[in-house]
């Protein structure tokens, strides 16, 4: 699995020396004292005198660009079995000084989050309530992004499955 690339990176501030403005697919997070948290995106950066009358000594370059997450778990569901449930998101940032505030710095902590989530609601269904319990699924995870400062690109696929020996009992009885 290739290395995630990470969500922002800290960087110092330099008292005299501005900032560049933010690149591309790119906002600029600044923080310092009891200062309100700035945001700058797009091609317009802070000005020198808002550094310096500011106070900020911290700011970070948060990566706005599409990310996919995908990820498979075992889910328990009422009726006493599991079954394998696979998700796919697109998603990007769309809160800047939430995810920085939130120190959600990769995937890792979103995938976290979604197992919970999928683990707990997996548990209110059965086998024969997969369908409703894939679209209930993937309607909880993509509320949880955007809770957590993220947009859904495109709708969250959960697709759940369980041994073919378990729909061969499930059709028998």
């Amino acid at each position: 699995m290739p290395e995630e690339k990470l969500l922002f990176v800290e960087k110092e501030l330099k008292r005299w020396k501005r900032p560049e403005s933010p690149k591309l697919g790119t906002a600029l997070v600044f923080i310092g004292g009891k200062k309100p948290v700035v945001v700058y995106e797009g091609e317009r950066g802070p000005t020198q005198g808002e550094l310096l009358w500011g106070k900020y000594n911290t700011f970070y370059e948060v990566d706005m660009g599409d990310r996919s997450l995908e990820l498979e778990e075992k889910l328990p569901f009422a009726d006493g079995l599991e079954f394998r449930a696979k998700v796919e998101l697109t998603y990007a940032v769309s809160d800047p000084a939430l995810i920085v505030n939130d120190r959600i710095t990769d995937a890792g902590q979103l995938k976290k989050q979604a197992i919970k989530v999928m683990r707990r609601t997996s548990r209110e269904y059965t086998y024969e309530q997969i369908g409703e319990a894939e679209n209930i699924i993937a309607a909880i995870i993509k509320d949880e992004v955007r809770e957590k400062g993220f947009k859904p690109i495109i709708s969250a696929f959960v697709e759940i499955s369980g041994d073919k020996e378990i729909s061969q009992i499930k059709k028998i009885v």
